[in-house]
């Protein structure tokens, strides 16, 4: 052959030689990161202003009252030590027992070490907040809100860690995690300052991919990684009723992996699965102890677990309390139109008593997960459609009162919950994990005539829907969404003629007004309509394109994307708004009115009236008062708010002023001028703009003070029948709990005045020549406080169903009320020692699985 010859033979474009040039195909673990990477850039777009702009939710009291709280509690840490009583609110308070600050990583060592500086939750936040969030605050105690959308960001790349986990491709996986991040709920949860709630759920997906792995496996390191997440969840999140919701999702994977266990044979395996599952949550339960041992010896003492006085329910809520916020059944086709019932107050008609948010998670992701029951069922797929239709069930409270009666009366600690909609998050979460299952079952239905027919009978039928929506008028939708509420129109007749309004100029201007309100639902419910028509239309056409071998999977995918960004997108944006951060809230700066009284440097008390009562505001200008505002307050003030003080028809006004006097309320506080014809009060000062009034009560006592005789009623009820007797002067006779050991006497010359008052102690100096009672204004709290005179233990008795009180033989005493903190400092024991031994097993199971893998 010759070279000419060789030389035609070659061909016109030869192969190129391999070279570093030549792209390779990505490994899986870098599409994980560009999908973890667009799940973040989503979050941020959503966020932009909190993020680049540096805003901030807009917020209101509930804010304001949770950042107050943990500034007190960072406060006092700062100069003293981190605070288990709080003084400066409800005459005294157990806020560290009643989960009233998140605070936490400012205690000292050793529990610092395991829930900061070892935790790689902390250092998880850093990063994310600091370096993602672009330099954003770690704390919760300004107001700043670089953190919650953390938790968006840590939620959506949760869930798409679990359904990768789950065998789904990154592309669906991706899409879940969007669907979780962009969510309206949990958006508005952040915007209603329930930040508490949304720090606990986000741990859902993590605690159902952690219990899967665990039961799948069984090994010793993911029995070490569910306690340690499920540990995070307790402690850092630690809202009760959401915690009970992560239960109920661990039980249903639980009972689902058994159930087919069983069915195999596996006996073993159930063994080993139960046994680490159970040591697991116990571990886990030690690492959240921190306030839920001092919680559960306050709980007998607060509103959640003690039923009022002179009331006839049963501790905790009643069922009536419970199931206010219950969902009607009919409300469950707001999953699909949210705006069926007017989607949020005033245009809210459903069968709450009001609403600020929807349970939607989008028309797709719902139409997916309907989609994923007609394919091949997984075990957990099992657990998810058992764990809603029970969720469903329990959410629907009074209307289906048989069943959640039966739990509320017989299931522990259920009756300390109410809102039963909540649950309704657990379907969110399920439906949110099925739509993923979905789409991956549409992907295997190409070709398939059958599924082709459903699709295009699925986009006729929306195309049709979207007309009559468009086109309808007000009496077609009529027929479907009547756009009124039983009652309503009742209700603001009264309104207005408790405002002055005459009963035929309230019933006109109700009636125009409910016709125009009507109107404006019927609208929101004809755009929700065209809407979710328009979308769940395009979706059956990409899916009909699909199966009809038109469209690529790719495509389909992108097609379901780009709808669903659209829709989340645009209804998301309806329950948030920023504002720009605020350095100092105008609402705590001081006023004439908190100046005034920061002058007197005596010990007192403040009674706020009206809106004043419930606000914490007065704990940032560290002032004693006797309001305040928490979901678990304590029972004995809330008896005396409802029983004592009020002195006639009006909560307002007139008032028991023998009671506040004897409680050292020194000021009232109101809102505007008080009616004084049979009260002395003396006018002080006022602030316009604050919208207060201040009012000095010359025959209010000392915070400590002699009582000259003393009535014993061991019965609360009675006591506080008693007490509803408004000419009882509580100075000469005061209300015991117990028998004393003898008797007392009047002797006018006996002092006792305060030398020393803190948080955790209180010091009392006394004189008497005669046995005597001395009462403390301050409230009795048995599972905290203890008391010495001159060095001997003293029994603490409860004065007038609410304050303490001590029997002093005759001489001179000193008096020393300290604070133990037994409980809590249980709590930070147990949950140290419990961090750390999880860690240790850990880093155990971590090298057993590493040899493990190596034996292999």
């Amino acid at each position: 052959m010759t070279a000419k010859k060789k030389k035609k033979n070659l061909p016109e474009h030869p192969a190129a030689a391999p070279s570093a040039k030549q792209s390779k195909p990505l490994k899986p673990w870098q599409f994980d990161l560009i999908a973890c990477g667009l799940i973040y850039l989503a979050v941020v777009f959503m966020f932009h202003e909190v993020v680049l702009q540096k805003k901030m939710f807009t917020s209101g009291d509930d804010t304001i009252n949770s950042i107050v709280l943990n500034q007190y509690a960072v406060r006092q840490a700062e100069t003293n030590e981190y605070p288990f009583w709080c003084p400066e609110m409800y005459g005294g308070f157990p806020s560290f027992a009643a989960g009233a600050y998140s605070t936490y990583e400012h205690m000292g060592a050793p529990y610092s070490l395991a829930y900061k500086w070892l935790s790689p939750r902390y250092w998880i936040d850093v990063v994310t907040i600091k370096g993602l969030l672009l330099g954003g605050s770690l704390s919760r105690d300004t107001g700043d809100s670089d953190w919650l959308v953390a938790l968006m960001l840590y939620g959506g790349l949760l869930t798409y860690l679990l359904m990768r986990r789950l065998g789904v491709q990154v592309w669906i996986a991706l899409f879940c995690g969007l669907v979780f991040a962009w969510n309206p709920y949990l958006i508005s949860i952040i915007t209603a300052a329930h930040g508490g709630k949304l720090m606990t759920f986000i741990y859902i997906p993590l605690i159902i991919l952690l219990t899967w792995n665990l039961l799948q496996r069984r090994r010793l390191l993911d029995m070490a990684l569910l306690a340690l997440g499920f540990g995070w969840q307790v402690a850092v999140g630690g809202h009760t009723q959401i915690l009970l919701y992560s239960g109920l999702a661990m039980a249903a994977v639980l009972l689902a992996w058994a159930h087919f266990e069983f069915r195999e044979g596996s006996k073993t395996n159930l063994g080993i699965g139960f046994g680490m599952f159970l040591i697991a949550i116990i571990l886990g339960v030690g690492i959240g102890s921190l306030w839920y041992i001092p919680l559960l010896n306050y709980v007998g003492y607060s509103i959640r677990g003690a039923g009022p006085a002179l009331a006839t329910e049963v501790a905790g809520y009643s069922l009536d309390q419970a199931t206010m916020w219950s969902m009607m059944p009919g409300e469950m086709i707001t999953f699909l139109f949210p705006s069926w019932y007017g989607l949020k107050s005033p245009f809210y008609w459903g069968g709450m008593p009001f609403t600020s948010s929807s349970f939607y998670f989008g028309a797709l992701p719902l139409m997916f997960a309907v989609l994923a029951l007609f394919g091949k069922k997984t075990r957990l797929m099992w657990a998810l459609i058992g764990l809603s239709i029970f969720s469903i069930l329990l959410s629907f409270g009074k209307y289906f009162e048989t069943f959640y009666g039966f739990l509320f009366n017989y299931l522990p600690f259920f009756n300390k919950f109410r809102t039963p909609s909540l649950v309704l998050l657990l379907v969110i979460m399920s439906g949110i994990i099925l739509s993923g299952y979905g789409i991956r079952f549409v992907l295997e239905l190409k070709n398939n005539e059958k599924w082709k027919k459903v699709f295009f009978y699925g986009m006729i039928i929306c195309a049709a829907v979207l007309i009559i929506a468009l086109l309808g008028g007000d009496s077609v939708l009529g027929v479907f969404a009547s756009g009124t509420k039983d009652g309503e129109a009742q209700q603001l007749t009264q309104q207005l003629m408790q405002r002055g309004a005459s009963p035929q100029q309230a019933s006109q201007q109700v009636a125009q007004y409910l016709g125009q309100l009507k109107t404006d639902r019927l609208d929101l419910l004809r755009k929700d309509i065209a809407l979710v028509m328009l979308w769940l239309g395009l979706a059956f056409a990409a899916c009909y394109l699909f199966v009809s071998n038109k469209l690529k999977s790719s495509m389909l995918i992108g097609a379901v994307f780009l709808i669903t960004v659209v829709d989340l997108g645009i209804f998301s944006n309806k329950f948030f708004d920023t504002q720009n951060k605020i350095r100092e809230w105008p609402a705590l700066r001081p006023n004439n009115v908190t100046r005034y009284l920061q002058n007197d440097k005596s010990i007192f008390r403040v009674f706020p009236l009206g809106s004043l009562n419930q606000d914490n505001r007065w704990v940032a200008w560290e002032i004693d008062n006797f309001g305040g505002y928490h979901g678990a307050k304590m029972r004995s003030w809330q008896d005396v708010q409802d029983y004592v003080i009020p002195n006639g028809e009006s909560a307002r006004f007139p008032l028991n002023m023998s009671f506040l006097s004897a409680m050292n309320c020194k000021y009232l506080v109101a809102n505007g001028p008080l009616p004084l014809t049979d009260v002395y009060l003396d006018s002080l000062t006022a602030d316009a703009a604050a919208g207060m009034i201040l009012y000095r009560n010359p025959r209010a006592l000392e915070r400590v003070y002699f009582a000259d005789s003393v009535l014993v009623i061991e019965d609360r009820r009675e006591t506080f029948r008693t007490m509803q007797d408004n000419d009882l002067l509580y100075d000469f006779v005061s209300i015991v709990d117990a028998p004393l050991p003898g008797p007392i006497r009047i002797d006018r010359s006996k002092t006792a005045h305060i030398t020393s008052y803190k948080p955790h102690e209180v010091r009392i100096a006394a004189v008497n020549k005669e046995p005597s009672f001395l009462v403390l204004s301050d409230a009795h709290y048995a599972p905290g406080w203890e008391a010495l005179i001159d060095g001997q233990q003293a029994h603490i008795y409860k004065v007038n169903g609410f304050a303490r009180g001590l029997y002093l033989p005759p001489g001179d005493h000193s008096i020393i009320y300290s604070y133990t903190g037994k409980y809590e400092r249980r709590g930070i024991m147990v949950a140290t020692i419990s961090y750390f031994l999880v860690i240790g097993l850990l880093i155990a199971g971590f090298f057993t699985a590493r040899k493990r893998k190596a034996d292999a």
